[in-house]
Parts: structure tokens; sequence; C-alpha cells
């Protein structure tokens, strides 16, 4: 049961690296468009090194920066469609990164739920529905980003 509770898997990460083309998300017979969102959330909800997050969320920003420009690089994207991709990085990155918290909080709240005398229910199922709005919160904005990322390229550099 302790085990449990330690295995921590961003049920998002592995659901879009299994839609989105399995371990390699940049291969050449892969979605580019869909690995760069994939990358970039992956990177937000990495867990924190340090205890105010602040020097984390730079980081993640700074690499959801790099991604979104190796990507642009691959597609051929012009100038301006490089600066709205970092930008739609960035901000999924930065959308994403508090929910990461989230979990790091409900993990402690499951541990505190199992280690009690009495088996608390509703608590439990009131951690799963947590559990799956964050997700759904994640997901929801994982699609806005394709969205708006998509609207950017023309048809052809969403094929590449």
């Amino acid at each position: 049961m302790w085990a449990l509770l330690r295995v921590s898997v961003e049920p998002l990460a592995v659901v879009a690296a299994h839609a989105f083309g399995h371990e390699d998300l940049w291969s050449a017979d892969r979605a580019p468009l869909a690995g760069l969102l994939t990358d970039a959330t992956g990177v937000a909800l990495r867990p924190a090194l340090d205890a105010e997050d602040g020097e984390i969320g730079e980081q993640a920003e700074r690499r959801a920066e790099r991604m979104a420009e190796r990507f642009a690089r691959r597609i051929d994207a012009t100038g301006e469609q490089q600066a709205k991709l970092i930008a739609i990085a960035k901000a999924t990155v930065k959308d994403v990164y508090p929910l990461r918290q989230q979990s790091g909080d409900m993990r402690k709240e499951a541990m505190k739920l199992m280690a009690a005398p009495t088996v608390d229910r509703a608590g439990l199922e009131k951690l799963r529905a947590d559990q799956i709005a964050r997700m759904d919160a994640i997901s929801k904005r994982m699609t806005s980003a394709m969205g708006d990322a998509a609207e950017v390229l023309t048809p052809e550099q969403r094929q590449k």
C-alpha cells in the first residue's frame, strides 16, 4: 500500500506520449507539434528543487523556450512564427506549473489519510476527484495550447 503512495506518475505525460508517438516525440514520423507541447508540460510538472519554486519555474520557462526554438527550426518557421510559438510554450508552462505544486500537496494528503487510525473514504474520494480535476485542467490547457500553436503554422508546417 505504501509503495503505491510513493509512485508518482503524471497521467497526462503517459497518455500524451502514448497518443502522440510513444517514446520519441521528435522522431521524423511522429507529431512534433504535440511533442513540443507535451515536452513543455513535462517541464512544468517536474518536481521543484527549492521551496519557493521560483528558480525552477524560471528554468522551466527557459527550457520551454529552447524546445520551441528547436521545434521552429525543424519546421522552417519564420521569425514571427517562432516568437509566437515561444510565447505559447512559455505561457503553457506558466499556467501548468502551479498545478504541479498541487500534486505534492495531494500526495501529502494521501499519506495523511492512509496513516489515520480509521479509513476516511469520503476524504479518499475527494482526493481522487481533486486529482481528476487537476489532470482535466492540465489537459484543457494543453488542448488550448495545441490549437493556438497549430493556428500559427501553415498547413504544410503542421504536416512536418
